[in-house]
């Protein structure tokens, strides 16, 4: 099984001499066939290419004749479109005078419904004010006999203050009197009983006292001195008193007695003040009564009032309406006759607006007239169609006739480049062919005589054998050294075991007959297990030998590979240093700036458009751009030396630019501007406008959100926001 293996690998390895001239050879047949495919195709493509050249040489004549043909048309329009445009102006001065004249006649008739609306207020208020005033009469002819009372009234209720003052203190004299007679009473019936115990006193003798004292129970007072207490109750030693003690009872009766005649004569002194007191105070409040009811005379019930105490309360409510009555009648009064004095004015203003409005409305009438005379005029010039929009038709008819004479130019040029490119390379495809075929015959050569030396070879085992690649090589020499190992191991292992029955059988010491057979199994058996180790390890070691071989030829091969790895590292190592980073900065920037130059080929062709003056240019090694103003030969600017409407272009020309690079992919239907056209002038407005409606031709949505008037008038369908009141909004779509 592994000679005719080896033998295979031999043959391989024999003709590795001849490979390289070999795998030329194919590689320039391979080569020859392509390039003859090649030229083919390259010739049908410049039969082609001279077709296209012939027809963009037609278009080219086609365009300049058209060209002529419009010039001529356009020079005969040109007056017509200078007319309408004097009539454009002429109208649009009339309309903004009819929307003027409009706009005064409405001011005019709010005015006047506000005015209308103010007198008929006036006159609401002024009969309400007049109601007012007729209800506050009845009242005070209701209430006029207060007329007299309203002008005394702080006087009156300082009065009866007083004289409710004096009452209340003869009333609090009177009940202090009856107090002071109570206690003089009650003074006077002790004064009288202790005066009759004296006499009683005087006429005992001591020994009577020793009665009188058996005679005290605890809790009930002493008839001599009044006391609850008896301390001496029951004392019977000394059967009577002695004179000693009588004479201090008589003396603390007499003390008692004295002192009861002093609160008698304190109290008789106090009814005689207070009596005096209580005619003082009935006097004044009789006297103040009386003169308050002098005022008060037409009042019926003042008295009862009075003696309820709320008398000066009712006064003061009483005043306090008829004060605010007051008040209110002077206050209306005046605001009648206010009502009256805004009324004539109101009046007369009225009279004086309705001969304004008449006035406006003869205007507008002249107004509307002259408008009619003026678009009649006008729908007789260029069928009645926008002086703009004949002059853009004649523009884009004229740019689109040089955008064919300059396609149809290019194409022309494009084609004779194209077919000097053919000639070229057809010449360059026919001289590689010629220098294949040379090589071929030399490799074919050089193949054939090697392939004469050797026995047996054809091409296509020669081709079959070099089709081998290394893996293959590598695992089939793998192979076969592994069988090789394993026919060295079983070689030593017989040479081991053969020299080993050799060297048992010239062994001089043999067994004896007479030694037991156990004995002699035992050493046989760790013998055995000793050679058994032996050549386990032999077998080990010669296993680590081949392998060190194997690991030898495995360095080589990967020596090999390490240096085919080598040279493509070298590859990778400069396409790192190109654009390579961790972060991939480098690789961003390198896309972006193909992006961005691609989307500025874009712009410009937009900006060509919006203005001719700018092209756009990106700043060298950065993302950044700068412009370039052709009107100043040539002259690189920065982008923020653009003006307010310059920048707005150049914007739009991005915006548009960046639409047509993203419609390689996908289409871009709708684009949305807001704001930004308040900052260009009337042509550089009428050129951005151009282009959007030019781009809405091609099926774009375009929205506008924009304050600026010119637009509204060029833009037919709209979504007007219309501000109301208390922060609302309504939106309202015309067109």
């Amino acid at each position: 099984e592994a000679k005719p293996r080896y033998e295979y690998i031999n043959k391989i390895e024999s003709v590795q001499e001849i490979r390289d001239d070999f795998n030329e050879l194919q590689q320039a047949r391979k080569q020859v066939k392509e390039n003859e495919i090649n030229l083919t195709k390259s010739e049908k493509e410049r039969k082609a290419n001279s077709l296209l050249l012939e027809q963009a040489k037609n278009a080219l004549s086609t365009c300049e004749k058209e060209q002529k043909e419009v010039e001529d048309v356009f020079a005969q329009t040109e007056p017509h479109i200078i007319k309408a445009r004097e009539l454009d102006v002429q109208l649009k001065t009339a309309v903004s005078n009819t929307d003027e004249i409009r706009k005064e006649v409405d001011a005019v008739k709010r005015s006047k419904e506000k005015l209308e609306q103010v007198i008929l207020s006036l006159s609401k208020d002024k009969s309400s004010t007049q109601k007012s005033m007729d209800e506050l009469n009845k009242w005070f002819e209701q209430y006029k006999d207060f007329a007299e009372i309203a002008p005394h009234v702080a006087l009156l209720i300082n009065l009866l203050d007083d004289a409710q003052t004096a009452t209340k203190q003869s009333e609090e004299k009177r009940q202090a009197i009856e107090r002071e007679q109570a206690i003089l009473e009650e003074d006077s019936k002790r004064l009288e009983e202790r005066q009759k115990e004296m006499e009683q006193l005087n006429k005992e003798l001591p020994a009577e006292i020793a009665i009188l004292r058996e005679r005290l129970q605890e809790g009930i007072p002493c008839p001599v001195c009044g006391s609850t207490h008896h301390p001496l109750q029951g004392n019977n030693e000394s059967s009577s008193l002695k004179e000693e003690e009588l004479n201090k009872v008589k003396q603390v009766n007499e003390k008692r007695i004295r002192t009861l005649t002093e609160n008698i004569e304190k109290a008789k002194n106090s009814i005689i003040q207070l009596t005096a007191l209580r005619e003082t105070y009935t006097k004044q409040s009789i006297e103040t009564l009386a003169k308050a009811g002098e005022y008060l005379s037409r009042w019926s019930s003042w008295k009862g009032l009075f003696q309820q105490g709320i008398l000066q309360k009712r006064l003061k409510e009483q005043f306090d309406r008829w004060s605010n009555h007051t008040n209110n009648l002077i206050l209306s009064k005046g605001t009648l006759e206010k009502f009256d004095t805004n009324l004539i004015n109101e009046q007369k203003n009225l009279r004086e607006l309705i001969l304004t409005l008449e006035a406006k409305k003869q205007k507008q009438t002249e107004t509307e007239m002259t408008f009619v005379r003026l678009t009649e005029e006008r729908k007789k010039l260029l069928d009645g169609k926008s002086a703009d929009e004949v002059s853009r038709y004649y523009a884009n008819r004229k740019h689109d006739i040089a955008e064919k004479l300059k396609q149809s130019s290019d194409n022309k040029n494009k084609s004779i480049s194209t077919e000097e490119g053919f000639k070229g390379k057809i010449e360059q495809i026919e001289t590689e062919i010629s220098r294949l075929k040379e090589q071929m015959l030399r490799l074919h050569t050089s193949v054939d005589s090697w392939m004469a030396t050797q026995e047996s070879m054809t091409y296509e085992y020669l081709s079959e054998l070099l089709s081998k690649d290394n893996a293959w090589l590598i695992s089939e020499k793998q192979y076969l050294n592994r069988l090789r190992e394993t026919e060295i191991t079983g070689k030593a292992t017989v040479a081991e075991r053969e020299k080993n029955v050799a060297n048992h059988r010239l062994a001089e010491i043999k067994p004896d007959k007479d030694e037991p057979q156990e004995l002699l199994e035992t050493e046989l058996t760790e013998k055995t297990a000793l050679a058994n180790q032996k050549d386990i390890r032999s077998n080990e070691i010669n296993a680590l030998i081949s392998s060190h071989l194997k690991g030898m030829e495995k360095i080589k091969s990967l020596g090999k590979e390490l240096a085919e790895k080598r040279d493509l590292s070298v590859n990778w190592k400069k396409l790192n240093e190109m654009f390579g980073s961790a972060t991939g900065t480098k690789f961003k920037e390198m896309a972006q700036g193909y992006t961005l130059d691609a989307l500025l080929v874009y712009s410009n062709r937009h900006l060509q458009q919006l203005s001719g003056r700018y092209l756009l240019q990106r700043i060298p090694d950065t993302l950044a751009l700068q412009v370039v103003d052709m009107d100043m030969l040539n002259e690189v600017r920065t982008v923020y030396s653009l003006s307010g409407g310059e920048s707005f272009l150049v914007s739009l020309a991005l915006a548009l630019g960046l639409s047509s690079l993203s419609s390689n992919r996908m289409k871009v239907e709708s684009l949305f501007i807001d704001e930004g056209f308040g900052s260009l002038d009337r042509d550089t407005l009428r050129i951005a406008m151009d282009t959007l409606e030019r781009l809405q031709s091609q099926g774009r949505k375009i929205g506008v959100i924009s304050h600026v008037s010119e637009i509204t008038e060029r833009i037919h369908t709209q979504i007007k926001v219309v501000k109301s009141t208390n922060g609302k909004s309504s939106i309202e779509i015309i067109g």
